[in-house]
């Protein structure tokens, strides 16, 4: 799954926009609100879970890259 595209997607913005530094807050759409929204389609798309820290410590689309990988899911 290409990560990127999927967060472009989700909030309705360019992909070129999009860096791995990218995070909540650099844009409107990704509030706490758009935070959540982003964990749980990706929880249902992977059959996965956060827990608390792993929702709490995602600052950027390199953290949510890492975490999901450690979760076994390719994110290339």
């Amino acid at each position: 799954m290409n990560l990127l595209e999927f967060v472009s997607e989700l909030f309705s913005v360019e992909k070129d926009s999009l860096k791995l530094e990218t995070g909540p807050g650099d844009f409107p759409e990704w509030d706490s609100l758009g935070h959540l929204n982003l964990l749980t389609e990706l929880e249902e798309k992977f059959n996965i879970t956060f827990d608390m820290d792993e929702t709490m410590s995602i600052q950027s689309i390199s953290d949510l890259k890492k975490t999901l990988e450690d979760k076994g899911i390719d994110c290339s």
